[in-house]
């Protein structure tokens, strides 16, 4: 199964200026649960976010056209959607794709689910934008409504999607 995760704000937005640009511990919670115990796949530029620290208890993947672009331990690079899926489903093994924009874009076609934070915040400036889900493609099988406390302050709803 290829499970694709993210958080998005209004107009779609899931980063400015390479970062996430809200605090919001529960969706931090809610991305562990969706992809702990399984090879998570990302761009260079969401690779850039971790400070060379990959997650724990999953084999943390780059993917780069760049032959020669290197990581620190714990990362292993690959060079194509093809490579990935060789590596991961194809050995039987549940995906994990975390972003950013392009990656998402690539593994879409292959993707049986869709892990969605929905952010009830604006961000002016928001320069990296996902697709809508679209619905005529994907059925909304769970939503549950995040709770509201000192630590998460903003809205917030968690929606899964599968493939129909």
């Amino acid at each position: 199964m290829i499970n694709m995760v993210w958080a998005e704000a209004h107009d779609h937005v899931i980063a400015k200026d390479g970062n996430i640009p809200w605090r919001l511990p529960a969706d931090l919670a809610f991305f562990k649960q969706e992809t702990i115990g399984h090879p998570i796949v990302m761009g260079r530029n969401t690779f850039k976010t971790f400070n060379n620290r990959p997650l724990p208890q999953r084999t943390n993947i780059v993917l780069t056209h760049d032959e020669n672009f290197v990581v620190p331990a714990g990362f292993v690079v690959m060079h194509s959607v093809a490579e990935v899926l060789a590596a991961t489903v194809e050995q039987g093994l549940d995906l994990s794709v975390i972003g950013g924009v392009a990656i998402y874009d690539s593994f879409m076609p292959y993707a049986d689910e869709l892990a969605v934070t929905e952010v009830d915040l604006a961000v002016p400036g928001g320069d990296a934008q996902v697709a809508p889900v679209d619905v005529t493609t994907w059925q909304l099988v769970e939503e549950r409504v995040g709770i509201l406390d000192e630590r998460n302050t903003i809205p917030h709803t968690f929606k899964i999607y599968r493939r129909k």
